[in-house]
């Protein structure tokens, strides 16, 4: 850990207007704030990338899975899932398309496991 980004962030809805502060922890040391906001704000695209692409295509946010660290093993399963989509390359199709392909179907999510075997 090299240095701690503090970010005040305002939002403004019609009239209402709400602030939060977040804090960021970091292993790139600058002094430049311009630099500080391009880290924060291409981990956030990243996080927010994988966060939307799971419950698009799988629904994540609707899951009531919460005894055990059955909510871990599930988000495990459906993040292995979403690689194995990216990696299907013979349709250019989204992944949301291919996860919620018909359940009798035999093409992507075939594809998909033939691809997982084939890995290293």
């Amino acid at each position: 850990m090299r240095c701690v980004i503090r970010v005040e962030c305002e939002r403004r809805i019609g009239a209402e207007a709400t602030t939060q502060t977040q804090y960021h922890i970091s292993s790139v040391e600058t002094q430049q704030s311009e630099e500080r906001a391009r880290i924060c704000r291409r981990h956030w695209s990243i996080e927010n990338g994988l966060h939307w692409s799971l419950d698009v295509s799988f629904g994540e946010d609707n899951s009531r899975v919460r005894m055990g660290n059955g909510a871990e093993k599930l988000s495990r399963l459906r993040r292995m899932a979403l690689n194995l989509l990216k990696l299907e390359t013979s349709r250019k199709t989204a992944s949301r398309t291919n996860a919620s392909a018909p359940a009798g179907t035999t093409t992507t999510s075939s594809r998909c496991l033939e691809l997982e075997t084939r890995l290293p």
